[in-house]
Parts: C-alpha cells; structure tokens; sequence
C-alpha cells in the first residue's frame, strides 16, 4: 500500500507549490513548513506538474471565459452608444460606433475561426474561372471590345 504524499495533505500546501515553483530551495520550504527535503523533493517530481498543469488549464479557462465576456460587453457597450447617436441624428458618431461594431464582430470571427487571415487566390478560384470563361465566351463576337478589354487589362498591370 503506498503511502500518502505529506505535501499533498498538507494544510499549507499552495504555499508550498507556490515556493516550490518559485525555486526556493528545498532546505528553507522544509524548514518554514517542518516537511522533509525528501518528501518535498518526492512531491515536487511526482505531483506539483500535474497540479500546475490543472491549474494552468483552470486559469486559460477562467482568462477565455473572460475574453468573450469582454468582448460582449464592448459590442453591447458600442451598440448601445451608436443607437444613442442615431437618436440625437449624430450620425458621424453613430457611424463610428457601427465601425467599432464591425471591428468587434470581426475580432469575433478570428477568434472563433470563422474568418480567416490567409490570402486568396482569384485565380484558381472557381468563380472566376466560370466569370472569365463568360465574358471570353460573350466578346467572341464583338473583336473590338475583345481587343479594348485585353487593352485595358494589359495596361492596368
């Protein structure tokens, strides 16, 4: 039957992982809280990772939580203002609260990944292909716009 970590039981025992982390050394933690440098070195390898991992997760969890509440409360707090503005017909300030509204929902989007960062390619893009394939397709009979569309495009790079 193993025996039961004395760090873990101990009634200081978050001041202990605090010091531990901190790299106090082991002779003084054992001295300020009368626990064994054997017993504090044995928790220290075998269970203080595991409680900092699920404190860290805790804390990431508890910092996103707070992260979207912030960002509710300022889309809230814009959307509220804008509508004030719009009511007193200050409209460049309302304006400015619809910009900050923007600003809030695409912060929104990148944080969830709904919107992404990455450049597109027109290209290979479908869409452009079939457009392009229409307006080649359509110009056949008409040279002359063929010729001036090829103009302009060839000069606007």
């Amino acid at each position: 039957m193993s025996r039961k970590c004395v760090v873990c039981n101990h009634p200081e025992r978050n001041e202990i992982d605090k010091a531990l982390v901190e790299g106090i050394t082991l002779r003084e933690i054992s001295g300020r809280f009368q626990i064994k440098k054997s017993a504090l070195h044995r928790h220290k390898q075998k269970h203080l990772p595991e409680h900092l991992l699920m404190a860290r997760e805790s804390e990431e969890s508890m910092r996103a939580g707070s992260l979207w509440e912030q960002i509710e409360w300022l889309r809230a707090k814009a959307l509220s203002i804008s509508r004030k503005a719009e009511e007193k017909e200050d409209y460049r300030a309302a304006l400015a609260g619809i910009r900050e509204l923007v600003r809030i929902v695409e912060l929104t989007g990148k944080l969830r990944g709904d919107l992404s960062t990455q450049p597109v390619n027109i290209v290979v893009n479908p869409q452009w292909i079939e457009l392009r394939t229409k307006i080649v397709t359509t110009l056949e009979d008409f040279p002359e716009a063929k010729a001036r569309l090829a103009e302009v495009l060839g000069s606007a790079s």
